[in-house]
């Protein structure tokens, strides 16, 4: 059973019209104030990420390899990497 393809995608023209009636009612510009929004929040979201492992690692340098403190029992928790512990959270809750 074949789907029409006017049934899926809208032809060009109508595209075309619907945004310029968007833009003379002020629509369109509100669209896309709040999709840049949702990408920079995902930037900053991102770059959080970034930066709290950044810290992170800064921090186990600094407790674990510098000083020599905060290692002991847990020290063969190193040895797994970080793909492994994404991966086994991500199973934890349930997501794979």
């Amino acid at each position: 059973m074949l789907i029409p393809a006017h049934t899926v995608l809208p032809p060009p023209s109508r595209v075309f019209q619907a945004a310029v009636e968007m833009w003379h009612s002020g629509e369109l510009f509100q669209d896309v104030c709040a999709s840049l929004n949702r990408v920079v929040v995902g930037f900053l979201l991102a770059l959080s990420v970034v930066i709290a492992s950044v810290v992170a690692d800064a921090l186990y340098y600094f407790l674990c390899v510098h000083n020599t403190v905060g290692c002991g029992p847990f020290a063969f928790l190193d040895e797994i990497s970080y793909v492994t512990w994404a991966l086994a959270v991500l199973c934890y809750y349930g997501v794979l």
